[in-house]
């Protein structure tokens, strides 16, 4: 009941990208148990083979934009050696996920944006030679006479806007 990994296999291990800038990376884990009647189900979970959608991290390679989008486990020479062929890919259309019947199990959609506004410049600038000591920085700015100017002086600033859409089930306790 017991399926240990043992390392990653020399063969098998592969990578690719095309002019889409598609990536793929194949790796071939060596898993061994310890009875005969463990089967793909047990060995595919076994601790330290990467789950699908874990991002590409065997050895000391790296790449953030390829997840796991498949598994295929085979059975070695012995009835206790397994290999496990994991594949990641940064083309995450090929993901079970994205074809599941369950919306629970969607992925979440993420975009990145930004949102731009008008500030008034801080008036932290009024003293050069010293960082203000009391909440003068919140004045606006002054001019020579030591008057705020009227209307203030305005800059645009572009925040970043973080947007996550996911599905999530709404448990409700009586």
């Amino acid at each position: 009941m017991t399926a240990t990994v043992r390392g990653i296999s020399i063969e098998g291990r592969s990578g690719t990208i095309n002019k889409d800038l598609v990536k793929e990376y194949t790796v071939v884990y060596k898993v061994g148990t310890d009875d005969r009647r463990d089967g793909p189900a047990t060995v595919r979970q076994a601790f330290g083979i990467p789950n699908v959608g874990d991002i590409y991290t065997p050895g000391n390679d790296f790449d953030s934009s390829a997840v796991v989008i498949s598994k295929d486990v085979r059975q070695g020479d012995s009835p206790f050696e397994w290999n496990v062929e994991v594949t990641y890919s940064n083309d995450i259309e090929k993901t079970p996920a994205s074809t599941s019947l369950d919306p629970f199990l969607e992925p979440p959609e993420f975009s990145v944006g930004f949102q731009t506004r008008r500030i008034l410049v801080p008036g932290y600038y009024n003293d050069p030679s010293a960082p203000p000591t009391s909440r003068l920085w919140e004045k606006g700015i002054l001019n020579p006479a030591g008057e705020e100017f009227v209307p203030q002086p305005e800059a645009d600033i572009a925040e970043p806007l973080f947007h996550v859409t996911a599905n999530t089930q709404n448990l409700q306790h009586d």
